[in-house]
């Protein structure tokens, strides 16, 4: 299919000067949106007159114009949830194609827990919304399927109600291990879905402890051969009990693969602030060790290298080259 149906050649998405409250992913976004609306099945959507005409509708109650449409392909202005959700509608395209993609970008690129960037305009004090919360707790806290959808909403719910309260105390354990537990068994759109989820429930005060625990829990399992993902979970946290557990399985890993994860959460960790002084020491102490030890992998090596890399020179003690060369881009 040719792109040039709207008798104009593709318009590249510039790049766009970085704006308070933005996080720099929007152009990414952008693009996302452009491509699928030119890939699109139905020729005639690929014409921009003809998109805006047919976008009133589904969770788009108001008319757009050709202008704002182009506003959004460009990065112009941002485009929130619902007109990534309207995307999905009008292109059909299965739900969460456009905007779990776009609540992960905005995620990692943001490097905070807690709601997403792309509100859901959810209304804390809405009986509905009260209603549904409920029942999908429930389902979560049964043997029920819990879909991706379920999980989006559920969440989004929960970080709209921070002070949601959960009956027993021990809800919120099993609520974070099952969470947890699909997670490291999905792929594609279901784990970006939960991966998702398990952000926004680690900067929620109450599951946020539980979730560092369960993944803690999980590297030093000789059973377990998922590592590296768990550990990597906690580069969005920024307290001294996640912070504990990467350096404990840097200082004395339970095996290669949790070394690597604890290598990868801290070159995250670091540039984000999240060590205190005392502990960058430690940090600088191990990393140094490791760069130097010759009987591991090359792969730890150069990672312990890019973990002294990220490390401020003032709080190293020693210049790089006398620890390790910075890593070959």
């Amino acid at each position: 299919m040719s792109f040039d149906t709207g008798g104009r050649p593709p318009r590249q998405v510039q790049q766009t000067t970085r704006r308070s409250g933005w996080n720099g992913c929007e152009e990414e976004v952008a693009w996302l949106l452009r491509v699928n609306r030119l890939c699109s099945r139905d020729e005639k959507l690929t014409v921009l007159k003809n998109f805006a005409a047919a976008f009133q509708g589904g969770c788009w109650p108001d008319p757009v114009s050709a202008s704002q449409i182009s506003r959004w392909e460009t990065a112009v202005v941002r485009a929130g949830f619902n007109v990534l959700r309207r995307y999905e509608e009008l292109l059909g395209l299965p739900y969460g194609h456009l905007f779990a993609v776009a609540d992960w970008a905005h995620r990692r690129a943001s490097h905070r827990p807690g709601a997403p960037v792309l509100h859901r305009g959810l209304d804390p004090a809405s009986l509905p919304m009260h209603d549904r919360t409920h029942e999908l707790l429930d389902k979560a806290l049964s043997a029920e399927l819990m879909t991706g959808k379920d999980w989006n909403d559920l969440t989004a719910h929960l970080t709209a109600l921070p002070t949601a309260f959960i009956h027993p105390p021990a809800a919120w354990s099993d609520l974070a291990q099952r969470l947890l537990t699909e997670l490291l068994i999905s792929d594609g759109s279901a784990w970006l879905f939960r991966t998702e989820a398990l952000a926004r429930l680690l900067g929620h005060p109450l599951a946020s402890p539980l979730i560092v625990a369960a993944c803690a829990a999980l590297a030093p399992d000789p059973a377990n051969e998922i590592v590296i993902e768990p550990l990597t979970i906690l580069d969005l946290v920024a307290n001294d009990d996640a912070n504990s557990h990467v350096l404990r399985q840097l200082a004395h890993p339970a095996s290669d693969r949790s070394l690597r994860g604890a290598l990868l959460c801290a070159i995250e960790k670091v540039p984000r602030r999240h060590f205190r002084p005392a502990q960058l020491q430690s940090l600088v102490a191990i990393a140094v060790e490791l760069a130097a030890a010759a009987e591991l992998g090359s792969e730890v090596r150069h990672l312990a290298a890019e973990l002294l890399y990220q490390i401020p020179a003032s709080q190293r003690g020693l210049p790089l080259t006398a620890c390790s060369a910075p890593p070959t881009p």
